[in-house]
């Protein structure tokens, strides 16, 4: 399941917009059911979502269990705007606004990476320890005290 809904998306974006920009087949407002899984303009939102949630995992699974437990705010808003600025990305050219909403989330998404953000829950690294593991034992040696002995 994507950070972003249908809910929270149409809350930032207009919803004649949006429409627009995910009714290829030009089928009008009123035709659109947003609320129908299988509707075209929801299959499409649903890939832009998917997208936005494939471009953060890379930047929180170094430093966060996933999936989340409840999913933070700011994940949440991120994803909207990543989700917004590929629906957007369908129909260029870009405005620069969108560009630029695009590159601070990224940033952001740095930041969370880098651990000079905070999302206000505890990090846990997934399958990550301060461990090295090996599986060369002593008597793999192939110099060992007998053979340095020897000269």
């Amino acid at each position: 399941m994507s950070y972003s809904t249908l809910v929270t998306v149409k809350k930032k974006i207009d919803l004649r917009t949006l429409i627009q920009l995910l009714d290829d087949e030009v089928r009008g407002e009123d035709i659109v059911d947003l609320n129908d899984t299988s509707d075209l303009c929801v299959v499409r939102f649903q890939d832009a979502a998917d997208a936005a949630q494939a471009e953060i995992d890379p930047y929180l699974v170094g430093r966060y269990t996933l999936p989340f437990a409840s999913t933070p705010k700011r994940i949440i808003d991120l994803s909207d705007e990543l989700t917004i600025y590929n629906i957007h990305k369908r129909r260029p050219p870009l405005s620069e606004d969108q560009k630029d909403i695009y590159k601070a989330a990224i940033k952001s998404l740095m930041e969370i990476s880098k651990g000079n953000a905070d999302l206000g829950i505890a990090a846990e690294p997934q399958n990550l320890s301060n461990e090295i593991t090996t599986n060369k034992t002593a008597n793999d040696k192939i110099f060992n005290t007998d053979m340095w002995n020897k000269f």
